[in-house]
This record gives C-alpha cells, sequence and structure tokens, in this order.
C-alpha cells in the first residue's frame, strides 16, 4: 500500500484509488490535489503506490459508482469508492438525501444492495462533503404480466404495468408489431383488449379484457299510482334511503309504491361493473303534523311538502290557503290541513286548538 510520504493523509491500495492531500501537504509531485469552492477534488493517479502525476480528472471531483443487476435474484447492486445517494423512482439523485453504503474491507469500496420487486431505472451518485459525482443509472427489467382496467362510465381504458406494454382492441394477439400503451384510451364501442408487457427481449403472457359500455338503467315515477318503475336490458340495483349503489344494493325485481317523498336511485351491474348511477326524486303528498302552542296562541304545520289549510272547519281542498309561517288565532278555532304534490292532496291532519 502507499501514501502520500509528507502527510500520509489516505492510504492507497491500486490504480483505481481515489487520492488526497490533506490542506497543509506540499508534496504537489506525489499527489495532485485542486480546490473547488473549499472542498477537495480527488483524481485518479496512475502508480500502484500513488506517487505520479494524475491521468485522469473527474469532472465534478468524484468517481461515479457503478450499477449492477443480476437478473436471477433481482438484485440491484451499486459499489463506489465513496458513499452514495440512490433514487428508484425515476427522480434525479439529491445531496440531502441520506448516504447509503458500506466499506467493504475487501473489495475497499463501499456497497449497498437491494432487491426491485419491479422493473426500476436505479440512478446513483457517489457523494462526498456535499459534491455529488455525475450521475449513472441503469434500467433493471422484472417482467410481469399487464392488467386492464376498464372504466364503463367514460368508456377509459388503462393498462397498468412497469414495462412497455403492447396491446390490440380488434380482437387479434398481441405481438411487437401491435400498439404501444402510452396514456389511457376512449373505446366508442365495444371491444376486447388484450395486452403484453417487454421485459428482457420478451413479450409476457398475453390478458384480455371484454370491454363493454353499460347502459344506466331509467327511472320513472308515476304520481297517480304513487309507484317507481326502473327499466334496463340488465341486471338492476337500487336503494330508496338516498345511498349510493354498490353491488351489494338490492336488486329490482319489479315495480314498487312509496308512501313518503323518496330519492330513488338504481344503477346496471354487469360482470361486477356498475353502470352509471341513475336518480330520481320521487314525492308523495303525505299527511301534514299540526301543532299548537297555547301560550303564544300559534298553529305550525310541518310538511316536506306545499301545505293548504282552512280555519273554518271546512275540509282542505286545492284552492284553499297555502301555509308559509305560523298561524296567530284568537279564538277556539279547527285548523285543518293536507299537504299538495303532483296535483294531488294527501290525506286530511286536523287539530282543535282552544283558547
Amino acid at each position: 500500500m502507499g501514501y502520500c510520504i509528507n502527510c500520509k493523509y489516505r492510504e492507497t491500495v491500486d490504480e483505481n484509488s481515489i487520492f488526497f492531500n490533506s490542506p497543509s501537504c506540499t508534496n504537489e509531485k506525489k499527489v495532485r490535489t485542486d480546490y473547488v469552492k473549499g472542498i477537495q477534488i480527488p483524481r485518479k493517479c496512475d502508480e500502484i503506490n500513488g506517487y505520479g502525476e494524475c491521468l485522469e480528472y473527474f469532472p465534478n471531483g468524484l468517481e461515479s459508482p457503478s450499477i449492477e443487476f443480476d437478473l436471477e435474484t433481482n438484485t440491484v447492486t451499486i459499489k463506489g469508492t465513496n458513499p452514495f445517494v440512490v433514487t428508484t423512482d425515476g427522480t434525479y439523485p439529491d445531496k440531502k438525501s441520506e448516504p447509503v453504503g458500506e466499506y467493504d474491507d475487501i473489495e475497499e469500496l463501499y456497497i449497498y444492495s437491494f432487491v426491485a420487486e419491479h422493473t426500476i431505472i436505479a440512478k446513483a451518485c457517489c457523494i462526498f462533503d456535499g459534491v455529488l459525482s455525475e450521475m449513472v443509472d441503469l434500467l433493471c427489467e422484472i417482467p410481469d404480466v399487464p392488467s386492464i382496467d376498464f372504466d364503463n362510465k367514460t368508456n377509459t381504458v388503462t393498462i397498468n404495468s412497469y414495462n412497455l406494454v403492447y396491446y390490440t382492441t380488434d380482437g387479434s394477439d398481441v405481438t411487437e408489431d401491435s400498439l404501444v400503451y402510452k396514456v389511457p384510451f376512449v373505446i366508442e364501442e365495444n371491444q376486447t383488449v388484450k395486452a403484453k408487457s417487454y421485459a428482457r427481449g420478451e413479450l409476457s403472457e398475453q390478458v384480455e379484457k371484454e370491454c363493454v359500455s353499460i347502459e344506466p338503467p331509467v327511472i320513472e315515477f308515476d304520481p297517480e299510482t304513487d309507484t317507481v318503475t326502473i327499466s334496463a336490458d340488465d341486471t338492476i340495483l337500487f336503494s330508496t334511503d338516498g345511498s349510493d349503489i354498490f353491488d351489494d344494493a338490492d336488486e329490482y325485481t319489479a315495480p314498487f309504491t312509496i308512501d313518503k317523498n323518496t330519492i330513488v336511485k338504481a344503477a346496471c351491474i354487469v360482470d361486477g361493473e356498475l353502470s352509471e348511477q341513475a336518480e330520481l326524486e320521487c314525492k308523495v303528498p303525505s299527511v301534514p303534523v299540526i301543532s299548537y302552542n297555547p301560550t303564544t296562541k300559534t298553529v305550525t304545520i310541518t310538511s316536506d311538502n306545499t301545505v293548504l289549510y282552512t280555519l273554518d272547519g271546512s275540509d282542505v281542498k286545492k284552492k284553499d290557503t297555502e301555509y308559509t309561517v305560523p298561524i296567530k288565532i284568537t279564538e277556539t278555532t279547527t285548523v285543518k290541513a293536507k299537504s299538495f304534490v303532483n296535483n294531488k292532496l294527501s290525506g286530511q291532519a286536523e287539530l282543535e286548538c282552544t283558547v
């Protein structure tokens, strides 16, 4: 092993070693060191003992690491003369990141290994005193089988894979001459989409999906009979409590009647896929509630619908007064009221209010 005779600042082992002088070392003929912004810039020397002129200058001061990928174990190994910062998400290594790498006494290098779970681009830079080397990167391909998602509400096809994907929409099998998938796409009619991913020079097994647009159902309400009818060519799921439709909702089989204001929601389901949701507010005349406060001599009528009322004891008709605010009475009165919706009157409520 060799080192700088004057300061013995750092030992060297072979022609690939990096040499430093201490700031006080004057042995310029033996080991060369430059300074940029106060940071030492190492250089590679040509002799095993470290004595001699530098032959190769590293552009920004540090030798870049090397990246290796084991195809059998999917292991990524990075080696360098200094610790390094690494990314696998496509971003550029940041000098603010935590450096990695354990020094190996046998190889006399810093080494860092990890197993990739899917195809990545490993990027790495050696780092010394806040300075990064030139970046190196390596595509580490791991074969996978793509998956196809179809949104029948927007007719959008999405193909998922960490690798290059080829696909067809005409029913033909996928080859390397097929379309290259780049972004989600919209189909205009029912189609069979087939796809294969490509890694390590080979195509994966083929996957396919029937992409069928599911039309939402039609909800109709008959105010004369208070009957709800839902129609569609496919299986229908529905709710009457205002909740959205999921695949565990009740299945519609026949028209049904309602006795109160209801928001009916419905969707078709085909092979576990739900259509866009349809909904309709169905209003039914319901008997209003009359309440009387003897202290304030005030009558209040509550209902979800328009209310008509009388104070003379007569039954309520469509031409009678519409209730808008609480009513003050000055003598004993029989108040009668009906709700009014869809040109229909509800059953009549009445209350004798004694003064």
